[in-house]
């Protein structure tokens, strides 16, 4: 089954607005250093029935270096300037807003290139395959949860 242009897109979309799944992300994001995308494409690939093996999430992790840390991290970064720490001339809450809206359209591209990478379908959707997936990214990405529960809140959120 081929993959459709915004399946990635609107089930991320769909995960994060869940209980307690953004507050997570952000842990992940935030405390553990992982790239929130990657995450969710293990989860979402997981969903579908995909299995993500080392060697392509070494490549998707590759694939996505440049645009993330060029494009992404930097937008990012004047986002959360803006939310505190210096001194807001006026209309600043207003630029804010459209640096968030940048970030988010820089996400989705990411999220583009991972879908492109997406492997078929070739199993069942389920947890054991996510929660598979998204080991092999943290070894990939050689980090260790501080809080492996918050893998879980999303996890859940997923694939009740």
């Amino acid at each position: 089954m081929p993959v459709e242009p915004d399946d990635f897109w609107q089930f991320s979309v769909d995960i994060y607005a869940r209980a307690g799944v953004a507050d997570a992300c952000l842990r992940l994001q935030d405390r553990d250093g992982l790239d929130l995308n990657l995450v969710l494409f293990c989860l979402w690939c997981g969903a579908t029935g995909r299995a993500l093996e080392t060697q392509a999430l070494q490549a998707a992790v590759a694939a996505c270096r440049p645009w993330r840390e060029q494009v992404l991290l930097p937008v990012r970064a004047i986002r959360r300037r803006l939310r505190g720490g210096i001194e807001h001339a006026p209309g600043t809450d207003a630029f804010r807003a459209e640096v968030k809206a940048l970030e988010l359209q820089a996400e989705r591209m990411q999220q583009d290139l991972l879908r492109q990478l997406a492997p078929a379908a070739m199993q069942a959707p389920s947890v054991a395959l996510a929660t598979q997936n998204f080991d092999a990214y943290a070894r990939v990405a050689a980090r260790k949860l501080a809080a492996p529960a918050d893998w879980q809140v999303i996890l859940s959120a997923a694939l009740p």
